[in-house]
């Protein structure tokens, strides 16, 4: 039965647009992660995390992953979405840990191999337990890393000059340049990175998941009412 779920769910998470879908042991996971990156801290007993992703040409399309957490409890398993906003999960890291791809040491983004940075972890449910059976280590990371040759435009391109292309990123500094009004309609950053530069994301959808990065910045960043505050006043 487990294994029939688990072909159930993945067909039902691509119907619904996630075209990257995944499996992690999450003890395993944890073990390298510091504290308050666990799964474990979000949800005591996980043992599984299912990583729901899309690339850039289904960004636009991937629905809300309740039908899957309502698969998972009818079929008797104990399971929790970790929220994409207030989850200190590192949700890149998860995705590499998925297969998805590799998180960049320049600019610590998720990069696939035929997205590169426009790719975005969707969700992620957490399962108690391992009632898929023992998980194998599906990252990619040991034979796909694609900034270690590369001129990295991507460090130039970003006005506030965030990261360093030494591996050192302010993201305060990012925070703050677009509080000012920059960067308003997409990530320099993203924009200029050469992985996947193929399949560019449509300016809209560019325009919402950038919007989106923002709240989970000021989050991370400690200042959510702030930025609700200034986005509502226009200060």
């Amino acid at each position: 039965m487990s294994q029939a779920l688990l072909i159930a769910l993945e067909q039902r998470a691509r119907a619904r647009g996630y075209d990257l879908f995944g499996i992690v042991d999450t003890q395993r996971f944890d073990a390298a992660q510091p504290a308050e990156g666990r799964c474990a801290r979000e949800f005591a007993g996980c043992g599984t995390a299912i990583v729901l992703g899309s690339g850039a040409p289904r960004l636009a399309e991937a629905e809300g992953p309740g039908e899957l957490l309502r698969m998972l409890t009818e079929a008797g398993l104990r399971a929790r979405l970790a929220p994409p906003l207030r989850s200190t999960i590192r949700f890149a890291c998860l995705g590499e840990a998925a297969g998805f791809g590799t998180v960049s040491p320049v600019i610590h983004r998720l990069l696939h191999p035929a997205y590169g940075p426009r790719v975005s972890v969707r969700a992620v449910l957490l399962v108690e337990g391992l009632p898929f059976g023992a998980i194998a280590d599906a990252t990619i990371a040991d034979r796909f890393q694609p900034c270690c040759n590369c001129s990295r435009p991507c460090v130039a391109a970003c006005p506030a000059d965030v990261h360093d292309g030494l591996g050192a990123s302010d993201l305060r500094r990012c925070y703050d340049e677009r509080l000012s009004g920059s960067c308003t309609t997409g990530c320099e950053v993203v924009r200029h990175c050469p992985i996947g530069a193929a399949n560019q994301v449509p300016s809209e959808v560019e325009r919402q998941r950038h919007e989106f990065d923002l709240q989970r910045l000021a989050v991370r960043e400690g200042r959510g009412l702030l930025h609700a505050l200034r986005r509502i006043l226009w200060f």
